[in-house]
């Protein structure tokens, strides 16, 4: 290394605290390898480096990004700040959009949303190896913890690798890690050899071994002490350059030991000894902006801050940094209460150089809240709750007056309400308790009205920022808040909310039926909130409710009201579709006649018409919980692949849990899955969830394996699987039911005789006669009313089927009966008459692995011609289904758009594992849609060969081993071979990108032709397969980037030539509908961009062109 080099470094040091880079060779490499096995690895998968403060792992990842960027892989780097915004979604959409990936590949937009930072860190994956680097992870809040788990669950399928930089105590989010993790860095200590790497590269020279020793002995290693024992001893003079240029120590060894001790004893006040006291006082200001913060907030705090910040800058102390952070609300733009983060810096964010460093300043300091609350006055922008925290800890000093602290409260109040619009809890309450504090300050200023305005808002926005908690503190401040409104009269849309809150905080009857007197009074009084928010929200928690204890008589006045609402001509249409499609979903779940159930089927078909709804709505959750109680379970098997994958990426881990529990009951009923392997699925739901399992989702867990179970007419399993979701949690149906189907008349005896617990899965009026029944055949020498338990059990099996479970009522009716009057004709009748409906029904909907178990095990009680007739409907269906799977089996389904899976049993894409799988599939499938066909040593090379000289032998046997587990994955007869390259036989598989690309082919063909109208319907289909996802994901050799930019020329072609044509012909419309879809598919596009927003004026949607407009332009 020239002396040039080492002067450069040695500034560098000296002015800034840089040091150079030594002793993390091995760490540095086993993160670039960690990222390099990304590819082949195809899954997500997560490493972890551990180290304490001030030991490099901030300086270990920028060297690692360097690589890795060099090589051409894209790095997301996402960092934590102490008092930040620190809310996953938005830092992550920001550290997104300024990456060179980001950059690249999205045009650096990117919404603050949870789907959206998915559907980016996707699209990157598939384009780049990529890692995600998240640093100082344990700064991260419960919320955001949660958010996490979300986000790497939705991505688990995705070639993505996550990188977690953390300090070793404390790390919440290591549990949420561990599915993931395949390596942990212990970042260590320098050892005596590095030091002794660091002294040459400094100084240009070698030192002795007691030199080393000795500063290893005072620093124990620890980067940042070493920073600091050598910038002291330099400053102090006991470090020089003699006069041969050697650097050396002057002052003798003990006294060099008592200075040096003495400095890492103060660390953090060794960093700033070489400020001067106007520095050091500048410095503690700015550090109560936040560790991270802007140009403009320093110039407000003070002054003239160019001069001082140049110095700090040349000290080492800050340093302007490119690392995105979320600034905090500022104050709404005049006219404008939409959520934003407002303002935002101009100018490049500054940080501290160290935590460390900024927590000194802060505690060694005195915040002046004669300071903050001008800061926090003015409109420049922040990136830290701290100046809010310190307030709050200092209000009492304050000098100023009450209406300056009254409008910081408003400020704070404001940014509280911004955070709860992005469901960040933490931030939201610290900025909620600043404002608390300064209304309490400042309480002897407000008169009554005013005072109790303020504590009403502060406790509604308390209980609004902890709803999802329902943890102590929500419950409390719910109470407190609907005793003050109950006490003091408000606005009728804010006693719709707080009777909300209120009635989520209790689940009791006596809560619900006061809280329904009120919603029906207040619209009755102020008929004009029916189009509110507020009232649709309360009055959905009130449906909601009842339905959840089956209270019927509840459920019909508010069908009642909500009735007479839509029949109103007083409502406008677009407030009647506001409630429907609010409030008619959670009307579905309760019916019991079929005059109720067709009035929920009228719902449904009004919900399920065009214009009606957003797309997604079609996987709302009480829709498909709808189409399972009706049996119609084909259509819940459909449905439920996306409902998950949706609610999961929203975090909404409840309703996902749901969905796949009724997309278990369908595939129970359809598929021949055997009944271990949907245990197995169903423990995992109930045993490895995101989110803690309370009680009543263990009870309505077992709902759904007790149905199962005795469904497939396994009495055995059905106990089985409800005891396993119960965990020793008490619950009396599934014994109650299991034991009649064992015969166990004690068994369920017992249970019956407990309170109906109300639940759909039985009614009341079953639960009674069930339990009659069972009573009298448990205690047969004990009178009984037998004529009125039989009637009541042939009621039962006389009533209409409405729902799936009714079957479980009249199989436990038969089998009751059956025992009690096995003579009886009438009876028998009865149960036979009970017997046939039900295995009807199955077979209407097609149920068959539920009706042949039933006809199997109950059969035998029919009459003989029943009987017969019965058998023949159950094989016909089977054989139809059976002609569906061979059907199925000749052309299996390949995804290579979005992900590379192949269909799995239940109709659902399963990812293939193996990079050389999915390579030499890809290939096959690419090969297909190339000019001219790969030749045979094209294929090998692209399949794992070599241009330098690979045995191609050898490559050949690698491709034909790889070739034979393809075939364990898609079938034998899936592959031709024996030509020049294997080839995909399309009579048995199906591949999407495939049916795309032929699609535009003849897209193009057609507007050849100049025919438009063959175009568009044509290019329609190719853009519902392209779904705006990358082609062949995850496959980064030049190759494949040719062959997807192919794929994409042809899209944009075809996408160009159809909107510009249907814009010619007047039909703006469906010119949107291509061109928003090919912008989903092309979002880095503009003339796409031009098109639709011309498509949009067209309409007169200028509202929506001016916005995409400014997503555009970022």
């Amino acid at each position: 290394m020239s002396s040039g080099n080492h002067v450069s470094i040695l500034d560098q040091f000296l002015r800034r605290g840089v040091l150079p880079f030594v002793g993390r060779d091995a760490e540095l490499a086993r993160v670039v390898s960690f990222w390099q096995t990304t590819p082949e690895a195809g899954r997500l998968r997560a490493g972890l480096v551990l180290a304490e403060a001030g030991v490099g792992k901030s300086r270990l990842i920028e060297e690692a990004m360097k690589q890795i960027e060099e090589a051409g892989g894209a790095v997301i780097h996402a960092k934590f700040y102490p008092e930040g915004s620190n809310q996953l979604g938005p830092l992550l959409a920001q550290s997104i959009g300024v990456s060179g990936a980001g950059i690249t590949l999205l045009r650096g937009v990117v919404e603050e949303t949870r789907p959206a930072v998915i559907a980016a860190l996707r699209r990157i994956g598939r384009l780049r190896p990529a890692m995600l680097v998240l640093e100082d992870i344990h700064l991260i809040d419960p919320e955001s913890a949660g958010e996490l788990a979300t986000l790497l669950d939705a991505l688990a399928d995705e070639t993505l690798s996550v990188l977690a930089l953390a300090r070793p105590a404390e790390l919440r989010v290591r549990p949420i890690l561990e599915r993931y993790l395949v390596e942990r860095i212990d970042l260590q200590r320098l050892d005596q050899t590095a030091i002794g790497a660091l002294w040459f590269a400094l100084f240009g020279a070698a030192t002795d071994s007691q030199t080393t020793d000795l500063l290893h002995d005072l620093t124990q290693g620890n980067s940042l002490a070493l920073r600091s024992c050598l910038r002291t001893a330099i400053e102090s003079g006991a470090l020089q350059k003699r006069g041969d240029g050697v650097w050396d120590f002057t002052a003798p060894l003990q006294t060099l030991r008592t200075t040096l001790r003495q400095t890492v004893a103060l660390l953090a006040e060794g960093m700033v000894l070489h400020l001067t006291p106007t520095e050091r006082h500048a410095a503690e200001r700015l550090a109560w902006l936040g560790e991270v913060f802007a140009h403009e907030a320093a110039q407000q705090l003070l002054g003239d801050s160019d001069s001082i910040l140049h110095e700090l800058t040349q000290k080492g102390i800050i340093a302007a940094t490119s690392v995105s952070v979320r600034p905090v609300a500022g104050v709404p733009p005049r006219g404008d209460t939409s959520h934003t983060t407002y303002p935002a810096s101009a100018a490049p964010l500054v940080a501290f150089t160290h935590t460390l460093l900024h927590r000194h300043l802060v505690e060694s300091s005195s915040p002046d809240p004669d300071v903050l609350i001008p800061l926090l006055q003015s409109v420049v922008p922040l990136y830290s709750l701290l100046p809010l925290v310190l307030l709050g800890q200092t209000i009492s000093r304050c000098t100023l007056s009450s209406e300056r602290m009254f409008a910081v409260a408003e400020r704070a109040r404001y940014i509280a309400w911004m955070f709860n619009g992005v469901q960040d809890a933490e931030s939201g309450v610290k900025a909620l308790e600043t404002a608390e504090a300064i209304a309490n300050h400042c309480s002897h200023s407000f008169d009554p009205a005013l005072r109790m305005r303020w504590e009403r808002n502060l406790l509604l926005h308390r209980v609004s920022l902890t709803h999802q908690r329902f943890d102590a503190e929500f419950h409390a401040a719910a109470g407190k808040l609907y005793q003050i409104t109950t006490e003091h009269p408000t606005e009728p849309t804010v006693r719709l909310d707080v009777l909300m809150y209120y009635l989520n905080s209790r689940h009791d009857a006596e809560a619900m039926a006061m809280v329904w007197d009120e919603v029906y009074h207040i619209s009755q009084h102020h008929p004009a909130v029916v189009a509110t928010p507020s009232f649709q929200n309360a009055f959905a928690v009130v449906a909601n409710q009842a339905t959840s204890v089956a209270d019927s008589a509840l459920m019909r006045s508010c069908t009642t009201l909500i009735q007479t609402l839509i029949d109103t001509s007083e409502l406008s249409e677009e407030t009647k579709t506001s409630i429907r499609v609010r409030i008619f979903p959670t009307f579905l779940a309760l019916y019991s006649t079929p005059e109720e159930l067709a009035n929920r089927m009228e719902m449904f078909a009004l919900l399920e018409g065009p214009g009606t709804h957003h797309e997604r709505e079609r996987f709302h959750i009480r829709r498909i919980s709808f189409l399972a109680h009706i049996g119609q379970l084909r259509e819940v098997l459909a449905r439920t692949e996306e409902a998950i994958r949706i609610y999961s990426e929203q975090g909404e881990w409840h309703t996902a849990l749901h969905c796949s529990m009724d997309r278990l009951m369908a595939i129970a009923a359809i598929s021949d899955e055997p009944l271990p392997s949907i245990a197995n699925t169903f423990h995992r739901l109930c045993d490895h969830t995101p989110i803690p399992i309370e009680p009543h989702d263990r009870r309505n867990f077992a709902q759904w394996g007790l149905a199962i179970g005795l469904l497939r007419m396994e009495p055995q399993w059905a106990a089985t699987l409800a005891q396993h979701a119960l965990q020793g949690l008490h619950y009396p149906i599934p014994n109650a039911l299991v034991g009649v189907a064992r015969g166990d008349w004690t068994l369920a005896a017992t249970h019956f005789q407990e309170e109906w617990p109300p639940q759909l899965i039985i009614t009341r009026e079953a639960w009674e006669a069930l339990g009659a029944a069972a009573t009298a055949l448990a205690n047969p020498a004990q009178p009984h009313n037998r004529a009125a338990i039989l009637e009541g059990l042939c009621q039962l099996l006389r009533k209409p089927i409405t729902r799936l479970y009714d079957l479980l009522a009249i199989t436990s009716s038969a089998r009751l009966a059956q025992q009690l009057a096995p003579d009886d004709t009438t009876i028998q009748q009865s149960v036979a008459g009970g017997i046939q409906s039900a295995i009807a029904w199955l077979c209407q909907h097609q149920l068959v692995k539920f009706a042949r178990p039933l006809f199997d095990r109950l059969g035998h009680l029919l009459p003989a011609n029943q009987n017969q007739a019965i058998q023949k409907q159950i094989l016909q269906i089977e054989k139809q289904m059976e002609s569906v799977r061979n059907n199925d089996a000749r052309r299996l389904k390949i995804s290579m758009i979005g992900k590379i899976a192949v269909e799995g049993e239940d109709g659902g894409m399963t990812p293939l594992r193996g990079g050389r799988i999915k390579l030499v599939l890809a290939l096959m499938v690419a090969d297909l849609m190339i000019d001219r066909r790969l030749t045979h040593r094209e294929f090998v090379q692209l399949a794992g060969g070599d241009d330098d000289g690979d045995d191609m032998e050898l490559a050949r046997k690698k491709r034909n081993m790889t070739i034979a587990r393809i075939r364990e994955a898609i079938g034998t007869e899936a592959i031709i071979t024996g030509g020049e390259t294997p080839v995909l036989n399309l009579e048995r598989v199906e591949v999407d990108i495939l049916r795309a690309d032929s699609l535009l082919r003849r897209t193009l063909a057609a507007l050849r032709e100049r025919s438009l109208v063959r175009a568009y319907p044509l290019l329609r289909e190719a853009l519902e397969l392209a779904r705006g996802d990358v082609p062949f994901p995850s496959l980064y050799d030049p190759f494949f980037e040719a062959v997807r930019e192919d794929f994409e020329f042809r899209l944009r072609s075809a996408i160009l030539a159809v909107g510009r044509g249907l814009l010619a012909e007047g039909d703006a419309a469906a010119a949107e509908t291509i061109l928003r879809r090919g912008y989903m598919a092309l979002p880095e596009d503009e003339e796409i961009g031009d098109f639709l927003r011309e498509a949009l004026i067209a309409q007169g949607k200028h509202v929506e062109a001016e916005r995409l407009k400014a997503m555009a332009e970022g």
